[in-house]
């Protein structure tokens, strides 16, 4: 199945200029990612965002939101916005840099080499603090 075009155009909008944005094709959408770490990705007509797992019960209490879960097993740290959660530009943004700033997040790049794996499955915020503060 296809994916929504126009919101990937409003994304790509909402984003600007940003040299280290890429965008792949992946599970019949495109998403968007920083240096590697996805931020957000269309996916059929779907907004989907990482959070992480500190700003994951906040992003699930707004409107329109639910739980990612594409193969029967709920990933923590992800949302899914439904086309009227980011049917406004302001709306569309404020998602947009919210998964900005988790892919640019120590974090997500801790998480991307492998290191903090443990958070990601939904431990709390602490140990994520305490590995980024160990890190290299």
């Amino acid at each position: 199945m296809s994916y929504d075009t126009l919101l990937a155009t409003r994304i790509r909008t909402a984003i600007g200029p940003l040299p280290e944005l890429q965008e792949k094709k992946m599970f019949g959408g495109v998403g968007f990612l920083v240096k590697g770490n996805m931020a957000c990705e269309v996916h059929k007509n779907d907004l989907i965002v990482r959070v992480g797992s500190a700003g994951y019960e906040q992003a699930l209490s707004r409107a329109h939101t639910h739980i990612f879960d594409m193969t029967g097993r709920p990933m923590t740290g992800w949302v899914v916005v439904a086309p009227e959660g980011c049917a406004t530009e302001s709306g569309l943004k404020a998602w947009v840099k919210q998964g900005l700033a988790f892919a640019r997040s120590p974090v997500s790049v801790l998480w991307g080499l492998g290191v903090v794996n443990i958070v990601e499955r939904g431990f709390d915020a602490q140990i994520e603090r305490d590995v980024v503060e160990v890190g290299p």
